[in-house]
């Protein structure tokens, strides 16, 4: 059973990823991608706290679907704003294969980093409630615990998704500042490229790239 509730927790982002992604686009076409994305890193923060703070499954179980709704709105506002920043064939490619090779090593690195600051929070491993930290961290299992000590052993395994929590903040506010500079009006009509218009022009679309927002450059 207990094995039976850790898949679908594992599964539900997927699950919400997959049918929340194709109804992210239109609307991307609709407002452009500066909604969709602050209304993701929102929910993504938001989600994470929650799912680092509670031990009941089904909590755990609705934050990491929520995450999945978060996942889906950057995911795919970031790369709607990649092709808009680079219309050309060429250069979309290849600005995509490194934001694609940028998510591969986030997911390479989270688990042993993960691992590390829980076994930093929980005290070196010495958790009230004992356990293996990676596992905790990156499964988003309860039973972390707190540490009598001062410094950061106190946050115990909320630790991670602390860190995780405060890094997206930071790159919310730096892609607000981006967009804000660059897209004042949160859309500009004659820049938005739609996915109707990639699909039927062959990747020739008329539009002024704009400069590269942090994060997604090559």
């Amino acid at each position: 059973t207990h094995e039976w509730k850790l898949g679908l927790l594992f599964a539900s982002k997927a699950s919400v990823q997959l049918i929340v992604n194709p109804l992210v686009g239109p609307a991307i076409d609709r407002v452009g991608p500066r909604l969709p994305m602050m209304v993701g890193y929102l929910v993504l923060i938001g989600s994470t706290l929650l799912y680092g703070t509670s031990e009941a499954y089904g909590v755990l179980f609705a934050a990491r679907a929520i995450q999945g709704l978060g996942s889906a709105c950057i995911a795919t506002s970031g790369f709607a704003l990649l092709a808009l920043v680079h219309p050309g064939d060429e250069a979309r490619g290849e600005a995509m294969g490194t934001a694609t090779a940028g998510i591969a090593l986030g997911v390479l690195l989270g688990p042993p980093v993960g691992g590390f600051l829980y076994h930093i929070g929980s005290g070196g491993g010495r958790s009230t409630h004992g356990g293996n930290g990676s596992n905790s961290s990156t499964n988003g299992t309860a039973g972390g615990g707190t540490h009598p000590h001062g410094g950061l052993m106190h946050f115990g395994h909320v630790l991670p998704f602390l860190v995780v929590a405060g890094l997206t903040v930071v790159v919310t506010v730096v892609q607000w500042v981006w967009f804000t500079r660059h897209m004042p009006g949160g859309r500009r009509r004659q820049q938005v490229v739609t996915y109707k218009a990639l699909s039927t022009s062959g990747g020739d679309v008329a539009v002024r790239p704009l400069p590269l927002p942090p994060f997604f450059s090559s």
